[in-house]
């Protein structure tokens, strides 16, 4: 499972500003907590096909679109 954390607003490219920082390191402890509280995605309890995401089957999608594209 993935969780998606909103970034900081930022003071410049690579600078967030220091204020909303707290905020933000709260919101990424908590997507960890919950995280780590789920069983893992490989856990023969989770009626999860994972095979779409191996390496050969995303190359295979890839490979198919660059040959529709030629």
């Amino acid at each position: 499972m993935m969780t998606l954390v909103p970034l900081p607003g930022m003071a410049g490219i690579d600078t967030p500003k220091p204020d909303e920082l707290p905020r933000f390191v709260e919101t990424l402890v908590e997507a960890l907590r919950h995280t780590l509280r789920k069983a893992p995605l490989n856990d023969p309890a989770r009626d999860i096909n994972l095979e779409r995401f191996t390496w050969q089957s995303v190359f295979e999608r890839v490979e198919t679109v660059w040959k529709e594209l030629l």
